[in-house]
């Protein structure tokens, strides 16, 4: 019984460490059909061929190494251990060795409650567990877990090519995706204040500070209200704005709320520019 229990144990062990391949394939991105406001961007970033390949090498030397059969096995029996602790209670609180068990089949040490299964002795218990592909769970989560701390300590830039846009935000395609990513990390600056007073105060502007008022705000009243609420949900409104853009006549810079003069170019104490004498520039 003994020679049978362990047999079985260590094909399994040997011949399926991790268990059954996952039988799930790579299927289309849901997001790719998701429709988005215009403001979202939607990017992509896949591996290259050398980027992937650097990724697989790496996992084949984290799974196959020194005594990495040992490592499933122990990680298997410790979770045997766990498991069989809290279904049958020992006085001292340890559990026996599987090892150490010979007691013959069909041994029942306790059993289920509510549903009276038998729990058999502890070598044939363990053998029942792992053949039946209960441990392959743990044994591919700690796999896992060692090939992702490697990647979590290599850069996005070093796993992904560049970041491929399709949509609102093309503009961003090429961009490493660390580069990418960066602007969500970045804290929101205040937005500088506009100043809508586009002409100054000198006498000449007045009659175009006042024209642009009359213009920003027509007297017809079959003209369309600026401003529209729409009610899109319960406790929200959907603003929309028109905007109208009017081509004034030709005006003397000195009426801008902005002007300061004409500043004339730094002079060269060393040589005269090649290109002649130059204009005043108007800020």
């Amino acid at each position: 019984d003994q020679f049978q229990d362990w047999q079985a144990v260590i094909r399994r062990v040997v011949h399926r460490p991790y268990g059954r391949p996952d039988p799930s394939t790579e299927g289309e991105l849901a997001a790719d059909h998701v429709m988005r406001p215009q403001s979202y961007v939607h990017g992509t970033a896949n591996p290259t061929s050398q980027q992937l390949g650097n990724a697989q090498n790496n996992a084949r030397r984290t799974t196959f190494k020194r005594g990495w059969l040992t490592t499933v096995f122990l990680e298997m029996k410790q979770k045997w251990e766990g498991d069989y602790a809290s279904a049958v209670l020992y006085a001292d609180g340890e559990v026996p060795e599987p090892e150490s068990d010979n007691s013959p089949v069909r041994s029942i040490r306790s059993r289920v409650p509510g549903t009276n299964e038998p729990i058999f002795a502890e070598r044939e218990d363990f053998r029942i567990r792992l053949t039946g592909g209960q441990f392959d769970e743990v044994v591919v989560a700690v796999l896992t877990g060692n090939i992702v701390k490697w990647l979590t300590d290599q850069s996005l830039d070093e796993l992904l090519s560049p970041v491929s846009v399709t949509g609102p935000g093309r503009a961003l395609s090429g961009l490493r995706p660390e580069a990418f990513l960066r602007g969500l990390e970045e804290a929101l600056r205040e937005v500088p204040k506009f100043d809508p007073d586009v002409f100054g105060i000198a006498p000449g502007a007045l009659p175009l500070r006042l024209d642009n008022i009359n213009s920003s705000h027509p007297e017809q009243s079959d003209a369309p209200p600026l401003i529209v609420p729409s009610a899109v949900s319960p406790g929200r409104d959907l603003v929309f704005a028109r905007f109208r853009l009017l081509l004034s006549k030709e005006v003397n810079p000195e009426l801008l709320a902005g002007f300061r003069g004409d500043t004339p170019p730094p002079a060269s104490s060393n040589h005269e520019s090649d290109e002649g004498p130059r204009s005043p520039s108007v800020v």
